[in-house]
């Protein structure tokens, strides 16, 4: 598994902090150690499937969607069932 930067753009280190969630859904939780503030706890945004990376569009009810919304895709599989 790769390790993510930290969403908040913090130089410094990032290291595995656990899990959370509950069984069947577990996510890894991550710390990050900043060179400068306060440590804190990230997960990574899961990945969504869009149809192209310009347009954020929902294929069944065509609504624009945030980078953040979306049926969830798989991580590690080419494709994602329905």
């Amino acid at each position: 598994m790769e390790i993510p930067e930290c969403p908040l753009g913090h130089r410094g280190s990032v290291v595995r902090a656990g899990w959370y969630g509950r069984a069947g859904q577990r996510r890894q939780r991550w710390l990050c150690r900043p060179d400068e503030g306060e440590p804190h706890r990230f997960a990574e945004v899961l990945p969504r499937i869009v149809a192209s990376a310009a347009e954020h569009v929902c294929a069944d009810c065509a609504t624009q969607l945030e980078p953040w919304e979306g049926q969830p895709a798989p991580r590690l599989y080419g494709f994602a069932a329905r």
